[in-house]
């Protein structure tokens, strides 16, 4: 096989995060090369990638080879399978590794008869990127840890919850289907930097994600998910329209006044068109007024916990509105921020007032 070495290392680079550190099937510590593309799986998440390389039989690059060809000079390297090995060439530096057979290399097949949708891909990636931050970090409760697609009446929903933030938001498609994708798998979806067309497909159990260059192909998470329209009919009748980046900076500069393991909340003090964020700790009393453009708020004075509501609020950057609108009913009560002409919302609950304990 022979493949110009800026375009293996970058595919190299995009695929390597699958590899497992530990597996029971020794041939998934490397990538295989096989008819056009390079695979890397650990059984759970599989991406296939297309390379733009001449010939070659199927081969596996071994772990240990990653970091050589991602260091070779610029050119045309070429890639030489053996019984049990290969050998990378590139002018005059030639390296044999050893390796194992391709037909060890174990990894999910495609199996799918028909594609439930096509969807744009920058449409689907934004979408994702608008919810992903609410998806649980943590694995003990799995129904959390990703994102919920659910497809029909012409839109895909995608749904994201930690316990403590919903975000939501839909793209146009045409399907009838309903999954919850790994956040293994939606953080490689988002960082493959997918172009053109992307077909989805679901057999209930696996998921396929299609473009013209990539392949991803995922277990899904079982169970039902949560009932979370619910939770956005709890919006308030009380609400504000601010200006995102104002509000988002002063928060950030509250924020700025406690340390890592502080869990003091930031304070929204909204009387009127003035909302007073409020921080305060052992060391620090830090306040600063930013002014709304409406507001039918009685005096209200609630509490979030910093990070969460910077998240909710950078999620909205990219819609090219400044202007949100946050709902409340009480301090007690979930905020639900949202902007004119879009169906993006985010949840938010409120954490008390005298120090967060979640």
């Amino acid at each position: 096989m022979k493949i110009l070495q800026t375009e293996i290392a970058k595919k190299i680079s995009q695929l390597k995060g699958i590899v497992p550190r530990i597996t029971t099937v020794e041939a998934l510590h490397g990538i295989l090369y096989s008819d056009g593309y390079l695979t890397a799986s650990n059984l759970e998440l599989t991406v296939k990638a297309k390379i733009e390389a001449e010939g070659g039989e199927a081969f596996i690059i071994p772990e240990r080879a990653f970091d050589l060809i991602n260091n070779l000079p610029d050119g045309e390297v070429e890639i030489t399978p053996e019984p049990d090995a290969i050998t990378i060439r590139i002018g005059d530096i030639s390296n044999r590794f050893a390796t194992l057979k391709p037909e060890m290399f174990a990894y999910t097949k495609d199996s799918y008869e028909n594609d439930s949708c096509t969807v744009p891909a920058e449409k689907l990636i934004g979408a994702m990127r608008h919810v992903a931050y609410a998806q649980k970090s943590t694995t003990e409760t799995r129904m959390m840890n990703g994102i919920y697609l659910k497809c029909g009446s012409g839109k895909l929903e995608l749904v994201a919850l930690d316990g403590y933030r919903i975000a939501y938001d839909t793209i146009s498609c045409d399907g009838d289907f309903q999954m919850i994708v790994p956040k293994a798998a939606v953080d490689r979806i988002l960082g493959l930097n997918l172009k053109g067309d992307v077909s989805i497909a679901t057999d209930k159990k696996t998921a396929m994600f299609k473009t013209e260059d990539f392949e991803i192909y995922t277990r899904l998470v079982e169970g039902q998910y949560y009932s979370y329209t619910k939770m956005f009919d709890m919006q308030g009748p009380q609400s504000v329209v601010v200006n995102r980046s104002d509000l988002l900076e002063a928060i950030n500069r509250a924020s700025l006044c406690g340390s890592v393991t502080d869990r003091e909340p930031v304070i929204l003090d909204i009387c009127g068109t003035d909302i007073n964020v409020n921080y305060t700790n052992s060391s620090a009393n830090y306040t600063e007024k930013v002014t709304a453009k409406a507001s039918n708020v009685d005096p209200l004075k609630i509490a979030f916990n910093a990070k969460m509501v910077m998240d909710s609020l950078r999620s909205f950057a990219d819609l090219d509105k400044e202007d949100l609108q946050i709902s409340f009913e009480n301090d007690k009560s979930p905020a639900i921020m949202e902007v004119d002409g879009s169906e993006m919302r985010s949840l938010i609950l409120p954490c008390n007032q005298k120090a967060e304990t979640t």
